[in-house]
C-alpha cells in the first residue's frame, strides 16, 4: 500500500488577501490508472459568505491539487506543499500545507495560503 498525507475531514485555509476557505473533503481514494495520486472529492466555503463550490483535487507525494468551482462561476486553483513538522518520538509524522492560490478565470486575483490544521500520512 502507498501512504499519502490524508486530507479527509474538515480544515481551512487562511488566504493572505484575508479569505479563509472551509474545505471538507469527503473521499480520498487511490487513483487507478496512476497509483502515484490519491483524487480527493468534497466541497469548500468562504467563511462569512454565500460562497461554495465543489472541490475536485489530487495529493500525490508532498503535493495538494485543487480546483474549486464556486457558485458564483469561478474556478479557484489551489496549489499547496505540505511541510513535515517534527513528530513526537513514536508517533506518526504529520504535515501543514502552505501554497497559493488563483482565480482561473482571472489569473491576477492571486494569494498564497496556509493550514493550521494537521495531516497525517496513511495507507491507501
Amino acid at each position: 500500500m502507498a501512504q499519502f498525507f490524508d486530507v479527509r475531514g474538515e480544515w481551512e485555509a487562511r488566504q493572505s488577501n484575508g479569505f479563509v476557505v472551509d474545505f471538507v473533503i469527503h473521499k480520498q481514494v487511490l487513483r487507478v490508472v496512476d497509483p502515484a495520486f490519491t483524487d480527493v472529492f468534497g466541497t469548500a466555503s468562504q467563511r462569512g459568505a454565500t460562497v461554495e463550490g465543489r472541490v475536485d483535487g489530487a495529493v500525490s507525494g508532498n503535493q495538494f491539487f485543487a480546483l474549486v468551482f464556486w457558485n458564483k462561476q469561478s474556478q479557484g486553483k489551489y496549489f499547496g506543499t505540505f511541510g513535515l513538522l517534527q513528530a513526537v518520538p513514536r508517533s506518526p509524522p504529520y504535515a501543514r500545507i502552505t501554497g497559493y492560490t488563483h482565480d482561473r478565470m482571472n489569473p491576477q486575483d492571486q494569494a498564497t495560503w496556509y493550514t493550521a490544521d494537521k495531516f497525517l500520512l496513511s495507507d491507501f
